[in-house]
Parts: C-alpha cells; structure tokens; sequence
C-alpha cells in the first residue's frame, strides 16, 4: 500500500508539473510533436502538429543549398484554431515567422538537424518565440 501511495504521489507531481508550463512572451520554449502550450491566462495557445518536409542539408554532407524544413502549427485564440507554417529559412518564398490575432510567431529552431539517417517524426522538436 505504501508504495502505490509513493507511485500515485509521483505521478500527480509529474502532471502537476507538465501543467505548470506555459508561454512566456518575448521568451524561447520548445514543443514536441502533438504538444499544445498556451499563456499563463489560456489567452493564447499553440499546438505543434507535424513536420511537413525536411530538406536540410545533413551536417554531413555538401550541398548547394541548406534545404529547408517546413513546420505546421495552429494557433488557438479566442476559442478558435489557426494553423499556419513556419520555415527553417526567410529565403525566397519561406518565412521563419508570422503574425496571428496580433501575436508574432517565431520558428527560432528545429531540432534534430539532419545527420543523413531518417529521423522519426517523434523526435521532432521546434523551439519557438512569441511576442505581442
């Protein structure tokens, strides 16, 4: 009984700590795939959903190009979802941020950076900046 009290007691502290977490602006956080974020007052969230493509130079290889990696999130604000896609790089038609319901988004990295074995989708994590 003692030690199903300890593993309960654990447990809630784990949870009561991911609760804990929340967006500060104009301060870096990172996400996981799937995870969802949101401010202090649950004004404003942000729920990574996936890697669309990753065409990023390896760290082992030469290229032309750097490549890049495309990011789709969704902000949610006032009860309502608006997914949008960040870039690894500002070249040509790419973007590394956006503005949203009057809140700066920005893609600050991606990690892990390619090394030319196949990443799992999974390990994916995007480190992110939003300001007002």
């Amino acid at each position: 009984m003692k030690y199903l009290f300890i593993s309960l007691l654990v447990g809630f502290i784990g949870c009561a700590k991911e609760q804990d977490r929340s967006i500060v602006l104009n301060q870096s956080f990172s996400l996981k795939k799937g995870e969802t974020v949101c401010t202090a007052n649950d004004e404003v969230c942000i729920q990574f959903q996936k890697v669309a493509s990753d065409s990023r130079c390896p760290s082992n290889a030469m290229c032309i190009w750097q490549g890049v990696a495309e990011v789709n999130l969704v902000l949610k604000y006032n009860k309502t979802d608006y997914p949008f896609t960040l870039h690894t790089t500002d070249h040509f038609n790419y973007r590394t941020d956006t503005v949203l319901q009057g809140y700066t988004i920005k893609l600050e990295q991606l990690n892990p950076y390619p090394d030319g074995r196949p990443i799992d989708p999974r390990e994916y994590i995007v480190q992110l900046k939003v300001s007002k």
